[in-house]
């Protein structure tokens, strides 16, 4: 079984092929904690950097700036601080300050690195700017292409219940390829005062459920930095597109077929540098609430731990779950992979229910629920974590 785990990570250099030498050279105390003390000091400059930048015309080149200067120091130095740990220290959680401290780093050179490719086709140039002003024309045709590829696969019902879903305007406005029928149930649902979708929604929804733009990982990380670091700076340039992609979820919840209660599975990343704090916080018993919706899907052989990527090398297993199926807004190259949006409510990790004992990091599948066994305020759950910008 260990064989599996060494091929899926022999790029952080952890194989049993290493020579005892060469690990005894790259476990050395002195040059790890040099290490780490420059990993420490370049994350600090960057966050304080991102303190101080504006959301002004010249906050893309701010953006681009920070990339430059820290981006490759911090990903090599995460990379090394890791390719240096025991081989058993990848298969255990590890919630020290040095591997909080490894997390964060990662986390900030990630998010620097996402927006400032997310720039590229959202101008924002003033705090709270809207998405349809911010985004630009190039972009957005490109995503209303992907849709017009990807709506014709989806099945009659899908595409009925979607059009029922959007604003009759907005679907007139993009031009959205939808029946007769779709438009008449749009026009209905709206008489009958139901919420629906307006423009900065579906464009929301349609950029983050799209897999080949990448801009879900510039909300998602921007947001986790807030969570992880206390800085605020890139979930604020962001927000114009997290904003409306969270209205957007709340108003499909409120439609049957869009809802989704169930198991669902995801994919996560554990065997790499910021694997092993990450995973000091999802041991059996504790509880965590993303800052952000998360992408799940309700087809087991479908989540990402199943691609082979080397990198989502383990599997998370949620029971009762809830959340909302997004796949109508997939491109053509996902939009088979019933994708779910889980909301950023608490999971409550729990042992493997076959066996009542967590199994190595080599055959990991960590499971947890999103159903709680503590009372409920007002009906609505509890998100302690949950981070709203």
């Amino acid at each position: 079984m260990l064989s599996k785990i060494y091929s899926k990570v022999s790029r952080y250099s952890h194989g049993p092929a290493a020579t005892p030498k060469i690990h005894q050279a790259k476990r050395s105390l002195n040059n790890q904690n040099n290490t780490n003390s420059r990993m420490v000091q370049l994350t600090n400059e960057c966050l304080s950097a991102l303190r101080r930048v504006q959301i002004a015309p010249s906050l893309q080149s701010a953006i681009n700036s920070l990339q430059d200067t820290y981006y490759t120091d911090l990903q090599q130095m995460t990379e090394d601080e890791y390719k240096a740990l025991p081989d058993h220290a990848i298969f255990e959680p590890d919630g020290s300050r040095e591997a909080l401290e490894r997390a964060q780093a990662v986390q900030v050179y990630r998010g620097v690195g996402a927006v400032a490719r997310f720039l590229e086709d959202y101008a924002v140039h003033t705090p709270g700017m809207n998405l349809c002003d911010a985004i630009t024309a190039t972009h957005q045709s490109r995503l209303l292409n992907s849709f017009h590829e990807s709506f014709p696969r989806l099945s009659p019902s899908d595409q009925i219940a979607l059009a029922s879903a959007i604003h009759p305007d907005v679907i007139s406005k993009l031009n959205l390829p939808c029946s007769d029928e779709g438009k008449r149930l749009s026009i209905a649902t709206q008489l009958a005062g139901t919420p629906q979708l307006d423009e900065h929604h579906v464009i929301a929804l349609l950029d983050y459920c799209n897999s080949s733009t990448g801009h879900f990982n510039a909300i998602n990380d921007s947001k986790r930095i807030w969570q992880l670091c206390g800085i605020d700076t890139l979930a604020s340039i962001t927000s114009c597109i997290s904003k409306p992609l969270d209205e957007g979820l709340q108003i499909l919840s409120r439609y049957p077929t869009f809802v989704h209660k169930g198991p669902a599975w995801k994919g996560i990343a554990l065997l790499e540098p910021a694997g092993p704090y990450r995973l000091s916080r999802i041991q059996p018993g504790m509880s965590y609430a993303s800052p952000h919706w998360s992408s799940a899907t309700h087809i087991e052989n479908k989540n990402y731990s199943e691609k082979g990527d080397g990198y989502r090398t383990c599997k998370l297993s949620i029971a009762h779950a809830e959340g909302v199926h997004v796949h109508m807004f997939n491109d053509v190259t996902s939009i088979n992979e019933g994708e779910v949006m889980l909301p950023p409510k608490p999971m409550y990790f729990t042992e493997d229910p076959k066996t009542d004992k967590r199994r190595s990091i080599s055959a990991i599948t960590i499971h947890c629920t999103m159903k709680s066994t503590l009372p409920e305020k007002d009906g609505n759950a509890v998100e302690p974590h949950a981070i709203r910008v």
